[in-house]
């Protein structure tokens, strides 16, 4: 049977992963589903939306000597601003007013426009 209240599934969030460049739907309930979506075992928010989404990413990502791929979010469409480059995964929640996880509110094509894909180190 399929689960179809929020409490069944989890919230909605959306991985951004810059090794196959995909960007996916996925479901989350605790921090231990940020943890292993994002492949990590410390997380920090590495953005935030005008729409109180935010983007975690790996806290230790650029200090902890392993290879990874980058990618950064348009931080302005006007300027073309982008944020500071995000090593591996991403994953974007939505947030309540209390600062509990939501589902994202961002529309998953919307985000595919703001990411920037860039090259491995």
């Amino acid at each position: 049977m399929p689960k179809n209240t929020t409490e069944e599934r989890g919230r909605r969030a959306y991985l951004v992963d810059p090794t196959t460049k995909l960007i996916s739907q996925v479901f989350i309930k605790d921090y231990k589903d940020i943890q292993r979506h994002i492949g990590c075992d410390m997380f920090t928010m590495a953005f935030s939306f005008e729409n109180n989404d935010v983007l975690y990413a790996d806290d230790n990502g650029l200090i902890d000597g392993k290879k990874h791929d980058f990618f950064a979010v348009l931080e302005d469409d006007e300027t073309h601003t982008l944020c500071r480059p995000i090593a591996g995964r991403g994953l974007l929640v939505g947030s309540d007013a209390q600062g509990g996880d939501a589902d994202a509110r961002t529309n998953i094509l919307d985000l595919a426009m703001m990411v920037k894909w860039a090259e491995s180190t």
